[in-house]
């Protein structure tokens, strides 16, 4: 693995978000072992669950899709 790479995912300063993002830093704590355990880590998937706003499960086409959904869009282009 890069040093840049274990450098981001090991520092306590850089915010590092993702939907399932605990379980990809669980493998490279499984294949590389302790010195590149994820920190500072946010699980969108375990947000999801623990805010629920009754989404949890809804499948996503894409962000602008979602508007009469949920309220908001995101345009792009």
């Amino acid at each position: 693995m890069p040093i840049k790479l274990k450098a981001i995912i090991t520092s306590p300063t850089i915010l590092k978000v993702g939907v399932n993002i605990g379980n990809d830093m669980r493998r490279f704590y499984q294949e590389f072992g302790h010195d590149y355990a994820g920190r500072c880590i946010l699980d969108l998937s375990k947000l999801a669950r623990i805010t629920d706003v009754g989404l949890v499960g809804t499948r996503v086409g894409d962000l602008d899709s979602n508007r009469a959904r949920v309220g908001i869009g995101v345009k792009k282009g």
